[in-house]
């Protein structure tokens, strides 16, 4: 996963300061940009993304599932059916 190696840049409520770091959604988003077109079931992949998480932030993570269904909701990722996901490539117009 070399693209999370970048960090992301936050502000706080009043825009001053910057807190750059990699959240547990960018790490999870970044899974599904890896894998293209193809759909995971969150029992596969949690282990993983457990252990990316605690590996790139350095805490412990909790959520996943959650964090998952939040990137479905706000048009990320795709949900399939329940605890099935994917992600596809935007097309262009």
């Amino acid at each position: 996963m070399e693209n999370t190696k970048k960090p992301v840049i936050h502000t706080d409520e009043k825009n001053k300061t910057k807190k750059y770091r990699i959240t547990q959604s960018d790490i999870i988003l970044q899974y599904f940009k890896d894998r293209p077109s193809q759909f995971f079931h969150y029992n596969n992949i949690r282990d993983w993304i457990k252990d990316e998480t605690e590996k790139q932030s350095f805490k412990e993570s909790k959520g996943h599932e959650k964090i998952m269904r939040t990137l479905a909701k706000n048009g990320k990722i795709i949900k399939i059916s329940p605890g099935y996901f994917k992600y596809e490539k935007p097309k262009l117009k």
